[in-house]
């Protein structure tokens, strides 16, 4: 598994820094490559992931994409890796869920009281517990 993110203007060249880390079987992560983008374009992506791939033993190992979402990302990962299952970071759909749940429910005392909230963070766990 490979998870993938930019941060950005956080270096001293101001440059998007994208980097890749790999999961193993063993929950171990390890820092699989990073690239200073002059953009965050598709063409850049699929640029730094043809490298990678390239130093693959065996491009089928990869079996599992996790990335933000990042639109030019998510299709550089299609084309570079079109076999790979790609997924959405866990850390980045929380984030959303309380971000775009919390701004824009109405729900007046049923949210203050934290039902809602209890009900989403049950079907939260639900999905992150499914088998795949």
């Amino acid at each position: 598994m490979l998870t993938m993110d930019s941060t950005y203007k956080t270096n001293k060249y101001r440059l998007p820094l994208f980097e890749i880390v790999g999961s193993t079987s063993t929950e171990k992560t390890y820092l699989m490559a990073f690239a200073l983008l002059t953009s965050v374009k598709e063409d850049n992506f699929v640029w730094a992931l043809q490298s990678v791939r390239g130093r693959l033993r065996c491009e089928d190992d990869v079996k599992v994409i996790v990335t933000d979402r990042d639109q030019a990302l998510m299709n550089a990962v299609d084309i570079v890796f079109p076999k790979c299952t790609p997924l959405l970071c866990r850390y980045h759909i929380l984030c959303n869920i309380k971000t775009n749940f919390l701004m824009k429910a109405k729900l007046g005392k049923r949210v203050r009281s934290g039902q809602v909230w209890r009900n989403v963070n049950i079907l939260w766990e639900d999905i992150v517990d499914y088998d795949t």
